[in-house]
């Protein structure tokens, strides 16, 4: 760059800048055709010259998406230096400098959170939303990032931003290595990062990473002294994914399915060595029912009835080896009007939830959620599957027909967040979510529908 150029771009001298293009008409444009330059716009940002960044970005607005041999743009370069008012100056002019990538993939966004400065992360947020959906060459997010430099502040900031639409899918998400923002927490042992995750209710405590562990894992295994009340927190913790169970179904069901889901995960030289026991309990058992003593026969028979219980769930085991998702079949038994219903996080893969999506006609497990009134649940699900939103079961319904017709007012309203043209869903009929609750709906469903929609 010209000596003149560089020392009119420091002092912030705006006519020094048009003397020289008066003298060269062409010197902004060689400087623009450098695939890497600090240019004036660089300079004057780094030394704080608001006026004179203006006016170079009316002249030349591509000079503020160019990186320098550093990596850096002009507004990173303006956050490095602290210069807050060259921020607000750049971002008034183009919001979406928030989201240009430097070295390493490092936004702007992503420089405030490693520095923790949190009214930074709120303001780049309100101005440019889906910046929170860039990674950095790592696939870390800014969340990520917050907690990988312990800023227990700036992850606070961006949790309370977070919009209902994007949290499970953002606050889930994982780096190259697999791991969530959960495990980053847990593995520097970060006890307040770990509950302010956990309070935030769609974080997934049972995610695995690359190397085989879940945040609970990651934490035990560093054997620390202080990882008490972290590791106490995680412990008590609980997936979105199974709420729904203590919502929907009783005691001795949910108790079930814990050991189903503790059979599952045992080992194969395991569950041989069980039937192999249980097969001779039985033969044992048959042969003494043969000729009996009276008071043996009443044993026997006093045995026979948790030995039903224990075949019922060697008949699951078989089960679970066969059927490619077991958790979701359980619906008739429960006594809930639906044909599938997600037990647990492995009953959420993209393979699940992709065969039901082809499905024409079925009780998606949004639809269950949403005639449970299990908001959060829902949300999960349109973050992994939002085209079970408009899908229809068996009897013409959509999850928002389900939600209104049980009265679930905070689920129809966190639905309409999500996607208000779910308003406009064609059941059966060809009633909307609003026609189907007035006209077919009871007293209560028709006053929770005018209330919702005030049309």
């Amino acid at each position: 760059m010209d000596e003149s150029l560089r020392s009119a771009a420091q002092s912030g001298n705006i006519d020094a800048l048009y003397a020289l293009i008066e003298e060269d008409a062409d010197v902004l444009r060689r400087i623009d055709e450098m695939e890497f330059v600090d240019t004036p716009l660089h300079i004057a940002a780094a030394a704080g010259h608001t006026e004179f960044a203006r006016e170079l970005m009316n002249l030349k607005p591509s000079f503020a998406r160019k990186l320098n041999q550093s990596g850096s743009s002009p507004l990173h370069l303006a956050l490095q230096n602290k210069q807050e008012k060259m921020v607000d100056d750049l971002l008034s002019i183009d919001k979406n400098l928030v989201r240009v990538k430097g070295r390493e993939g490092y936004t702007p966004l992503h420089h405030a959170a490693r520095e923790g400065n949190d009214s930074l992360l709120s303001k780049f947020l309100e101005k440019c939303p889906s910046s929170i959906l860039d990674v950095t060459v790592r696939n870390e997010t800014a969340l990520h990032i917050a907690a990988k430099y312990n800023k227990l502040e700036a992850l606070k900031a961006i949790l309370e931003w977070l919009p209902i639409s994007f949290h499970g899918s953002i606050i889930n998400s994982e780096d190259k290595d697999g791991n969530t923002v959960l495990h980053i927490a847990a593995s520097n042992n970060q006890t307040q990062m770990i509950k302010l995750l956990i309070q935030s209710k769609r974080v997934l405590t049972g995610k695995v990473n690359q190397s085989g562990f879940r945040p609970l894992e990651v934490l035990e295994a560093q054997a620390r002294d202080d990882s008490r009340d972290s590791v106490n927190i995680l412990k008590r913790a609980k997936d979105p994914a199974y709420i729904i169970i203590e919502k929907m179904f009783s005691p001795k069901i949910r108790g079930y399915i814990e050991i189903m889901t503790e059979i599952r995960e045992m080992k194969t030289e395991t569950v041989n060595t069980l039937l192999v026991v249980l097969s001779l309990i039985l033969t044992m058992t048959y042969q003494a029912v043969l000729s009996p003593p009276i008071v043996v026969a009443k044993r026997i028979i006093i045995l026979l009835v948790p030995l039903y219980f224990i075949m019922a769930c060697c008949y699951s085991v078989a089960h679970a080896i066969i059927a490619p998702n077991p958790y979701v079949y359980f619906g008739a038994s429960a006594g809930v009007k639906a044909n599938l219903i997600p037990f647990h996080a492995k009953g959420m893969e993209d393979g699940f939830l992709r065969d039901i999506d082809q499905m024409e006609f079925v009780d998606t497990p949004l639809h269950v959620a949403a005639a449970a009134g299990c908001t959060e649940f829902a949300l999960e699900l349109l973050d992994l599957k939002p085209s079970l939103a408009t899908k229809l079961n068996q009897e013409g319904l959509g999850p928002m027909h389900l939600a209104l017709q049980n009265e679930h007012a905070e689920t129809v309203l966190s639905l309409l967040r999500f996607d208000k043209n779910l308003v406009r869903v064609e059941g059966k009929n060809g009633y909307t979510p609003f026609l189907y609750a007035v006209t077919k709906g009871d007293s209560p469903c028709r006053t929770t529908a005018s209330k919702l929609f005030k049309f």
